[in-house]
């Protein structure tokens, strides 16, 4: 069975949640012993190969320097009513696409993705199923159109607010936002020294917890050599500060601190997260859900986008870590030591977090996409499209 994963580049997000799917596809079968054959296809690089990379350095430049347009556009499109935007660009290249690559079934994990396939099944009448994945821990309307068939969503809150705007019951699936396996399969094996309580003051003595520090694919991080010099002299921990691909921030902070060990971007950010008690983020929707299926605490740092804003609140509701707002560097520091110092809730966040893990085992999407086969027909490449424009 051809699967066709689209997705983008608006950060690191999109790609890893891609990824993901595809990993966990490859390991499974269909429901009549098939494989799954899986293709990446970056939609916005085939949408327009010579301005992808304006588009995407664009995205990265708003989000640094213009928070406050991006959260009001976010806001004003939060609640719009669930119509398909005429997008005749996104038809071409979409009918190219699917021409070229024959899929048997389509995910999307980028919410213009799935308008621009929705459109094209509107427009030329193909009943190729198409699973929208939202990546995102909020029902922004963005997601959702006439035209998928099922939405995988990240939680229970996510799937009453997409049930609120119209979306039927049976289309919704709780998953999680999809993460890489080496996260989760490992974290089951993980035994941190933080979860075992010492049983001499030698064993006190001996433990030093671990806090991972990192800013996102974008590396989004205090830029005040203050704030790292307080962290240095104030929290009892070793620390490792990812800086991504903000290779300015790299240069400003390596080897300038006894406890904290600094990295540019890195291929296996898993084990950092696993050896970790606490990691310290931009609390981005792929991020988050890496934190819980490593099982490692979270301190949503600084949350300015909306969405993260929502990523923040459901951290907190969930009891899987807290929001920081940084104000004061000596405050800030202090408060990440005495966190980092309270054993009992360390454990605490560690204990929801493998309970939610188990919430979220039962659902997978070589699941979906079997009990969608039982009622869909497979693939929908048409060489005379129906033009129709009943939205």
């Amino acid at each position: 069975m051809k699967i066709l994963i689209l997705t983008g580049r608006f950060g690191m997000g999109h790609l890893k949640a891609a990824e993901a799917i595809k990993e966990e596809l490859t390991l499974c079968h269909t429901k009549d012993g098939q494989k799954f054959d899986v293709e990446i296809i970056d939609w916005i690089e085939y949408l327009t190969p010579r301005h992808a990379r304006s588009i995407y350095n664009g995205y990265s430049s708003l989000i640094r320097c213009n928070t406050v347009f991006y959260n009001l556009h976010y806001k004003s499109s939060e609640n719009r009513p669930i119509t398909q935007k005429p997008n005749l660009i996104g038809y071409v290249r979409m009918n190219q696409l699917i021409y070229e690559k024959q899929p048997d079934f389509i995910i999307s994990v980028l919410a213009c993705a799935s308008n621009a396939a929705a459109y094209y099944k509107a427009l030329s009448g193909s009943s190729i199923p198409l699973i929208t994945c939202v990546t995102d821990i909020t029902g922004h309307s963005e997601w959702i159109n006439n035209y998928t068939d099922a939405y995988a969503v990240g939680s229970e809150e996510v799937r009453r607010s997409f049930i609120q705007k119209g979306v039927p019951k049976n289309q919704i699936y709780v998953t999680g936002i999809p993460v890489r396996r080496r996260f989760y399969a490992e974290s089951r094996k993980k035994t941190s020294a933080s979860e075992k309580t010492p049983t001499s003051e030698k064993a006190c003595e001996i433990f030093r917890p671990k806090i991972l520090l990192m800013g996102g694919g974008l590396g989004l991080l205090p830029k005040r050599l203050d704030f790292y010099r307080k962290l240095d002299e104030l929290v009892p921990a070793e620390m490792t500060l990812i800086t991504g691909k903000n290779e300015k921030m790299f240069r400003k902070l390596c080897g300038r601190f006894e406890n904290i060990e600094v990295h540019g971007y890195v291929r296996d950010i898993e084990k950092y997260f696993l050896r970790s008690d606490l990691v310290i983020t931009k609390p981005g929707g792929i991020t988050t859900f890496e934190a819980i299926y490593a099982g490692t605490p979270i301190l949503a740092l600084n949350p300015t986008m909306r969405q993260e804003k929502y990523n923040a609140a459901f951290i907190e509701a969930h009891e899987i870590g807290k929001k920081l707002i940084l104000k004061n560097d000596r405050a800030d520091a202090e408060r990440i030591a005495r966190l980092i110092q309270n054993r009992g809730e360390i454990s605490h966040y560690k204990q929801q977090m493998r309970r939610m893990r188990q919430s979220l085992a039962s659902c997978t999407f070589a699941e979906i996409i079997n009990e969608l086969t039982a009622f869909l027909p497979l693939g929908g490449a048409l060489h005379h499209e129906i033009f129709s424009f009943n939205f």
